[in-house]
């Protein structure tokens, strides 16, 4: 079996662990996995988010309300947040920052994360930190992989790339004012 097959098989079994899984991010994987690893340089999905959640909150459980499927190089996480007040179509998207500061809520839902992700970034740590301050630099390069991908979210997804990933950061933090509160709770248990 290729390892990018077994990548991906990992990947769902992972996310098997959880309800509610957004289908577009199983679609996400087998493009990630099988068609293109390449497009981002700081950005990478993972088939173990549960042991890296819970490296994160010093093996403090979460019940399932953190999804972590995606990291950046320097180990900062990506997780969809499953709190009592959201729903299927609602479920926002987190960035566990590894430094333990500028942790926060990047987007309302997979949809616009994926279109933050396919406007591209060389470093989403710094980018998602200073996003109140300033629009995103973008990727230094825009590859061809990264074209390629954003052409397969605007057919396979329908997700059209936005033209301000800090429109979309402000507007996610104004609708979750609580996370950073919630994320403060949990680490003083």
């Amino acid at each position: 079996m290729r390892e990018v097959e077994v990548g991906y098989q990992e990947f769902c079994k992972e996310l098997s662990k959880y309800k509610n899984v957004p289908d577009k991010l199983l679609k996400f994987g087998h493009y990630f996995y099988n068609v293109n690893q390449t497009f981002l340089s700081d950005f990478e999905l993972i088939d173990d988010g549960s042991r890296w959640s819970k490296a994160w909150l010093n093996n403090k459980a979460v019940d399932g309300q953190w999804i972590t499927f995606g990291m950046t190089i320097d180990n900062s996480l990506f997780t969809l947040w499953q709190h009592p007040e959201t729903n299927l179509l609602g479920v926002p998207v987190v960035f566990l920052s590894s430094e333990g500061q500028g942790s926060t809520i990047i987007a309302n839902n997979l949809c616009e994360f994926l279109s933050c992700l396919g406007y591209g970034s060389d470093d989403f740590q710094s980018d998602i930190q200073y996003s109140h301050e300033e629009e995103w630099d973008g990727p230094s390069i825009v590859t061809p992989e990264l074209i390629a991908f954003r052409e397969w979210l605007k057919v396979e997804l329908n997700i059209e790339i936005t033209n301000s990933p800090k429109a979309i950061i402000k507007e996610a933090k104004k609708k979750h004012p609580n996370l950073k509160r919630w994320i403060e709770t949990l680490l003083q248990r």
